[in-house]
């Protein structure tokens, strides 16, 4: 997944190019269904578990509640802030208006490591001299990779397809 960073007054037309790929398991079939590899099953007292192939599934366009939200941290990692993004706990940008589907909550790059890829490429980007810079993301999804790239690298805008 290639982030771009361009930096005017750079040589040429080129942005500068920082990629994160790498080789995946598990990719999708030719259909594309996540949740065709895995089947949700209810837990011991019978609720439905909140998981990638719930979330993948049927919840997979539809916008989840708070709770579900949270449900989907807690039965995956243990954590109901597992799905932090934009710097904020789940109930914090939910209270700001954020409302995400099912895929997103499970496909999003999540605060912990988006800080970490903002962090690597800002240490890319000192290495060159700008004035200012733009960062475009290509695959921006939720858009809190580029929120954090933006943030590390101290960009005055940030642009997500």
């Amino acid at each position: 997944m290639p982030w771009y960073i361009i930096l005017p007054g750079t040589a040429g037309p080129t942005p500068l190019m920082f990629s994160l790929a790498g080789p995946r398991r598990g990719r999708a079939g030719a259909e594309g269904a996540w949740a065709a590899m895995t089947v949700s099953e209810p837990d011991q007292h019978g609720k439905e578990v909140y998981d990638r192939a719930l979330l993948l599934g049927r919840k997979r366009d539809e916008v989840l509640a708070l709770w579900e939200v949270q449900q989907y941290g807690q039965d995956s990692f243990g954590d109901p802030d597992y799905v932090s993004i934009y710097g904020l706990k789940p109930r914090d940008w939910y209270a700001r208006g954020v409302r995400i589907a099912g895929r997103t909550a499970v496909e999003c790059t999540r605060d912990r490591l988006a800080g970490l890829i903002g962090r690597d490429v800002a240490a890319r980007a000192r290495t060159v001299v700008a004035a200012s810079s733009l960062v475009v993301d290509l695959f921006a999804g939720s858009g809190n990779t580029a929120y954090w790239i933006k943030r590390r690298v101290g960009a005055s805008r940030a642009i997500g397809f």
